[in-house]
């Protein structure tokens, strides 16, 4: 391991121009804040990103609400778990050594005000300082209000207790089938939604307060660089069209007009209601300019049977889901797609749902990655299993994709099999960079810039290509 390690520190120089400056260390970005430029996002330095990690997890939805298990979390289930501070810098140690540069990190109101105007400070300091660990490796966080079918009492999560229906119910002690009080399996859902959009006894209000006292501390960490402003919204028993236009865009503009208030310049990313995905469609409209648009998708067939084979192309549904942000316009941010364990191919349904991703330049977090002993609702799709073994899925995750580009992408095409591929872009003086993570390539990788003067170079997990002059430019990468 030390001398494939010795060996990726090597450099890689390629595409070198008779005069230019000297090879160097990558500059470092003033700030891990990102911008909209129409349908693309742009950092600090003007590069175009893209972003690509995981959801942090679906642990999140139970106390402790965290996405991995601590000692200090009071459970008697975790009293032999490590101490807070090596959970937390384990946990975020896997997902910046797997090359990811971003985390949508689950909030639950459940957990931050368990008693009507009461915030728990404990609990939000720790969702802080989860925030705060993960910006300091330079991974950015998307801040996610999570929610499913309402709340605990109906077998989902988010909602406190006093937001509910009186009188509220013990949550089942079966929830596999949490999702069917979407389908009308549990009417109290529907009740519990009605009552939020008509904002009865203050509820969404008391919902808009919470959110933003959490955004204007969440904001003060320079790698937190957008909010999802609900997880899967429900119309309750509204019709879904006039409910999209009459309630839920008014909702998302008023949230989203609060959030900006106490984080200027903040993304703001929307869903739609989750029976959408499959489809690829929605009758969501912008709510206002400066919205992404950021939906979820999952293969209805790989989630019912449990198999992957390939004989259905994920583009189709990919490329539906990129026109639909195109007519906004937005970037596409898949705010949530994946695949359980068990599934049967499931390594090579991820590498083809980022591939679909690659042809349309969009942005993803996968569900999920937890740490832990028990998984909500008998879900399997962490990418760590409950005894501490990786999922075999994770080989679809970990790959080559652009972090950040100096000028603007064309195309990116990325063979995972042979490991290599190349990045077409329309380049401009300065540095671009592709995650290049040390697992794929223990021998090392090699990388050539074509097209415009520059320098190659692998750092840290990394392929750094430095651009002298603009021009039409290619990068090519494979094994050493």
């Amino acid at each position: 391991m030390v001398a494939a390690r010795a060996a990726l520190l090597l450099l890689v120089l390629a595409g070198l121009a008779c005069e230019g400056p000297p090879g160097r260390a990558p500059d470092a970005i003033a700030s891990l804040r990102l911008s909209l430029d129409g349908d693309r996002l742009r950092d600090a330095a003007g590069r175009e990103v893209w972003l690509r990690g995981l959801n942090a997890g679906g642990r999140a939805k139970l106390p402790p609400f965290l996405p991995f298990e601590f000692r200090e979390s009071g459970l008697p289930e975790q009293a032999s778990a490590p101490a807070f501070d090596e959970a937390l810098a384990r946990f975020v140690d896997r997902v910046a050594g797997w090359g990811l540069n971003v985390v949508r990190l689950p909030w639950s109101w459940e957990a931050l005000e368990p008693s009507r105007g009461q915030l728990d400070e404990v609990y939000l300091e720790r969702y802080l300082v989860l925030a705060r660990a993960f910006s300091a490796r330079g991974v950015r966080v998307v801040v996610d209000f999570h929610q499913d079918v309402f709340a605990r009492p109906y077998c989902g999560d988010g909602f406190p207790r006093w937001a509910c229906p009186q009188p509220v119910p013990e949550p089942p002690a079966d929830c596999a089938g949490w999702y069917t009080g979407y389908l009308g399996g549990n009417p109290e859902v529907q009740r519990a939604f009605d009552r939020f959009w008509r904002n009865e006894e203050g509820i969404q209000d008391a919902f808009v307060a919470a959110w933003q006292r959490l955004a204007a501390r969440a904001w003060l960490i320079d790698g937190v660089v957008g909010f999802d402003l609900m997880n899967e919204p429900y119309q309750g028993s509204a019709p879904a069209a006039s409910w999209y236009a009459q309630t839920l865009e008014p909702f998302y503009r008023r949230l989203g007009e609060a959030l900006r208030a106490v984080a200027p310049g903040a993304l703001l990313l929307v869903e739609p209601n989750g029976s959408d995905g499959p489809t690829a469609r929605t009758e969501l409209a912008r709510p206002a300019p400066g919205f992404i648009l950021a939906p979820h998708y999952y293969h209805p067939l790989v989630f019912l049977f449990g198999e992957w084979t390939g004989s259905v192309s994920l583009d189709e549904p990919i490329a539906g889901w990129a026109r639909e942000a195109a007519a906004w316009p937005s970037p596409l941010f898949l705010g949530e797609a994946g695949v359980g364990r068990r599934v049967k191919g499931g390594a090579a349904y991820l590498m083809a749902l980022l591939d679909a991703l690659d042809r349309v330049g969009g942005h993803a977090t996968i569900w999920e990655l937890s740490e832990s002993s028990r998984e909500w609702n008998g879900e399997d799709f962490s990418l760590i299993a409950p005894d501490g073994r990786e999922a075999a899925t994770l080989a679809g995750l970990v790959r080559v994709f652009p972090r950040a580009v100096a000028g603007r992408v064309r195309a990116f095409r990325n063979d995972a099999a042979s490991r290599s591929g190349e990045l077409e872009l329309e380049a401009r003086p300065g540095q671009s960079e592709l995650a290049a993570p040390w697992r794929l390539y223990p021998e090392g990788v090699s990388a050539t810039l074509e097209g415009v003067a520059g320098e190659v170079r692998v750092v840290s997990g990394a392929i750094h290509v430095e651009t002298w002059s603009a021009g039409s430019a290619r990068v090519r990468f494979r094994p050493r």
